[in-house]
């Protein structure tokens, strides 16, 4: 979502990282059926550029990614991510390296990808827990969780390529 829409102003919902589902799409649907050019004033043009305004709000705000960024470009347009942490950093790159060995050498087994998604689920829920604990009070905190949120979402994707193999 472009930087200058507020994703929770076009829907008219409260500005918060948690949020309803339910409560998102009973606004995207009023906030459609109000901009209908049958109901409103305005033209269809109109009606089909606030459409598409609505229904990219919503996606925005139904996927937590992308929630959290436009959290981050609400609260703090200009600032920037800061590198991970080194330890961190240094676990993920292990990680991967393990990841392409046993994918060189044909010798991802079930049983390890399943072990190591879980490691990563759980890793990729602190990161998210502590982004929601942190967006509003501390926003380097927060860019920090992001930051590693995102690694790990990669380091799960590299996982599913796996899985796709023969």
């Amino acid at each position: 979502m472009a930087a200058s829409i507020d994703p929770f102003l076009v829907l008219g919902v409260e500005r918060h990282f948690s949020i309803d589902g339910n409560q998102v799409r009973l606004a995207q649907v009023r906030a459609l059926r109000e901009s209908h050019p049958d109901v409103c004033c305005g033209s269809v043009a109109n009606a089909v550029e606030v459409s598409a305004r609505v229904n990219q709000a919503a996606q925005t705000l139904f996927n937590d990614a992308a929630r959290a960024d436009a959290l981050l470009g609400l609260v703090d347009p200009l600032g920037r991510d800061p590198p991970p942490e080194s330890g961190f950093l240094l676990w993920t790159i292990e990680l991967r390296e393990q990841i392409d060995e046993k994918r060189a050498a044909s010798s991802l087994d079930h049983e390890w990808v399943t072990a190591i998604k879980n490691e990563l689920s759980a890793k990729r829920q602190g990161a998210v827990d502590q982004f929601s604990n942190a967006w509003s009070s501390d926003v380097m905190a927060a860019r920090r969780a992001r930051v590693s949120w995102r690694y790990i979402d990669r380091m799960i994707e590299a996982l599913r390529e796996c899985e796709d193999l023969p």
